[in-house]
């Protein structure tokens, strides 16, 4: 059988980008089990760089922490490839214009960005 992703849109900030530390909570699928999880997005002024963090909200265990946020165009660039190893699922980051101001989120323009997590499952 084919794999095939399944996205589902997470909006972690909202289009005031002047709160550069957010928060949100979710229940996804981890390692076949449903597990609520807080995905954090940061600016961290020192980098000029806007980066994501996910943590088990029961055990405080950290799946990733301070993966920089980059756009992916034309093909999906899974940016925490590195952990598929804990089945946390894909996570992307998309423009929501056809032009965006930089090409890579910046602190005044990521309210045109939207982080996308997804759940690889086979049919």
């Amino acid at each position: 059988m084919g794999s095939e992703v399944r996205l589902m849109k997470i909006v972690l900030l909202n289009s005031n980008t002047e709160q550069l530390n957010q928060s949100i909570e979710y229940v996804i699928p981890v390692n076949g089990e449903q597990r609520r999880v807080y995905f954090e997005i940061r600016y961290l002024e020192a980098t000029e760089k806007w980066y994501i963090t996910m943590t088990d909200a029961e055990t405080g265990e950290s799946y990733f922490r301070y993966v920089p946020v980059v756009a992916c165009y034309e093909e999906g660039n899974d940016l925490i490839l590195p952990f598929h190893y804990k089945d946390i699922g894909m996570v992307f980051c998309v423009s929501l214009v056809d032009s965006p101001e930089s090409e890579n989120p910046e602190k005044k323009d990521f309210n045109q960005f939207a982080v996308v997590w997804g759940d690889k499952y086979d049919e």
